[in-house]
């Protein structure tokens, strides 16, 4: 009983998220943040911090800090201007959503 609960619940969340992906939540968080500023310049900005967040998300792979939260933020960034950005951010979205199902099951026995 408990499962079929948390099976759905989980399924709503993923449809929500999902649904916010497609609509272009981001896209439109972008078109408000650059309100403005020149094209050119806006693309500049998000790609020097998206890189910034990136590789200093890859040095904290052998340094010890945050890099699950940085390499996303970076990616997101520059998923807002680049779509092979985005096609990793997806690749790195299915990845962290299997790694978190298998560890959820490892752990739930």
């Amino acid at each position: 009983m408990m499962r079929s609960v948390k099976n759905k619940l989980q399924s709503r969340i993923q449809k929500a998220f999902k649904a916010q992906f497609k609509n272009g939540l981001g896209h439109r968080f972008a078109n408000s943040l650059g309100n403005g500023l020149p094209k050119s310049l806006k693309k500049s900005v998000i790609t020097v911090f998206g890189v910034m967040f990136v590789l200093v998300g890859l040095l904290l792979f052998v340094l010890p800090g945050p890099a699950i939260i940085l390499i996303p933020l970076g990616l997101g960034l520059l998923s807002l201007e680049y779509p092979a950005a985005r096609n990793v951010l997806r690749k790195f979205q299915r990845f962290m959503t299997t790694s978190a199902a298998k560890m959820d099951k490892r752990f739930s026995q």
